[in-house]
């Protein structure tokens, strides 16, 4: 009866215990410092330039409201919380995985920890929260992203 039980906590702990331990993670120190912790064990301070971003800059939207209103948009700079997908060398942002109306992100001018995060963790997609100016990508209106978070 023991092992039984014993087999069952293990068969639910295990999956958990590897899906906690898959990503990174971005903490703050009780002096102001983010700190990225990496899923293989290293550690690095965030730049400090990213860090000044400050996000009480930036208009706070939904995404539906952000797709209806874009146009009006240009040039402004929003906050908008979505999936986030990366396809190949293009980056959108969408409501769920079924949303075939997404917006497309311009990553190249965001650090490098936070184009890797993308690169490592959207595939499939994933949740965060993009910072960026309202503006032309690809021909059409999307955004150029300044900073994410997840």
């Amino acid at each position: 009866m023991r092992e039984k039980i014993f087999m069952s906590v293990c068969f639910f702990l295990i999956p958990f215990c590897f899906s906690v331990g898959a990503a990174d993670l971005k903490l703050t120190t009780p002096d102001g410092r983010s700190v990225l912790l990496k899923e293989n064990g290293t550690w690095e301070f965030v730049n400090s330039t990213q860090q000044n971003t400050t996000t009480g800059s930036y208009q706070r939207m939904d995404l539906g409201d952000l797709k209806i209103d874009i146009e009006s948009l240009m040039g402004k700079k929003i906050q908008v919380k979505a999936i986030g997908q990366l396809f190949g060398e293009m980056f959108f942002i969408k409501k769920d995985m079924m949303d075939m109306s997404p917006i497309t992100v311009d990553i190249k001018n965001l650090p490098r920890e936070q184009k890797k995060y993308v690169i490592q963790n959207c595939g499939t997609g994933a949740e965060i929260t993009v910072y960026g100016t309202v503006s032309k990508v690809m021909f059409q209106n999307g955004l150029i992203a300044e900073k994410i978070e997840w």
